[in-house]
């Protein structure tokens, strides 16, 4: 049977004894995982999904999508979201995973010709993944099961993806703040650079302090991201670079210091991270 006849609002019709067993347009067993649980087909996000509301290809925008998968909530997701589009997922892990991190710090030295240099260690360290499930609970009453099927099930999915989205969000920024031994997000992990207190006062000079934190911690400053909240953004907008000239800390462009700028809600106001796009 067809995926595009499967109705995850009949199900929930169907278990609330709205409709009956022979009004479903589909076979409910294929999708039936325990009684109380669906496995919903690949396509089923497909429906709602608005090709042109994420990435679009520089040569090609307003025509085709840079990396269209709205079969999957999760990719649904990435794509309203700037910050977790630029986030690597894992997906289908079952157990905890160690990836390997370098730390290493090899220089390189002149020696006279026929004389040895004495060895350097490599220095590694591991990061920890485990996997975790997040899950909504979501209480439908029986006038909304009155609802076409189309309706609830967009609502049932939009807002899924909303709410999935800031809890995702939250976690890699914030997740694990003061917590010892635990995943931390970007605010709480050590040794990440600060730029404290420059939305109480920005300034030009403030805002090359992130470039030059980069630089002192060993990255390429040339590909990098600014993200903060859109309350914060409009600050900027209207912070000229030196007084009565009109030019602005965030320009015409729509670039900070040279560096792209994007909001995302979930950053706290007047807390500020710059996003590191290419290490």
């Amino acid at each position: 049977m067809s995926d595009c006849e499967f109705s995850l609002a009949q199900a929930l019709k169907l278990q609330a004894g709205v409709i009956k067993s022979s009004d479903l347009r589909f076979n409910l067993s294929e999708y039936q995982k325990t009684n109380t649980m669906l496995e919903l087909p690949k396509s089923f996000g497909h429906q709602f999904a608005n090709p042109f509301n994420g990435y679009l290809n520089d040569n090609l925008k307003g025509a085709t999508h840079d990396e269209f998968r709205a079969d999957l909530l999760v990719e649904q997701m990435r794509i309203e979201s700037d910050i977790l589009n630029k986030c690597r997922m894992f997906a289908g892990l079952t157990n905890e995973i160690v990836i390997p991190k370098d730390l290493s710090t090899l220089t390189a030295e002149k020696v006279a010709y026929g004389t040895e240099q004495a060895s350097q260690n490599l220095d590694f360290d591991v990061l920890k993944i485990s996997p975790v499930t997040l899950r909504i609970t979501v209480k439908l009453t029986h006038q909304m099961l009155y609802m076409s099927d189309f309706d609830l099930e967009s609502i049932v999915w939009r807002e899924s993806v909303r709410a999935f989205k800031a809890k995702f969000e939250n976690m890699a920024l914030y997740e694990g703040y003061g917590e010892v031994g635990k995943f931390a997000g970007l605010f709480a992990t050590n040794g990440i650079a600060r730029n404290d207190n420059y939305m109480k006062a920005p300034t030009f000079a403030k805002t090359l302090d992130f470039e030059n934190a980069l630089i002192s911690a060993n990255y390429d400053p040339s590909n990098t991201e600014f993200y903060a909240n859109k309350t914060d953004i409009n600050i900027l907008r209207t912070t000229e670079k030196s007084a009565n000239t009109g030019i602005y800390l965030i320009d015409k462009d729509n670039t900070l210091a040279g560096n792209k700028i994007s909001h995302c809600q979930t950053l706290k106001k007047e807390i500020w991270c710059l996003v590191i796009l290419a290490i």
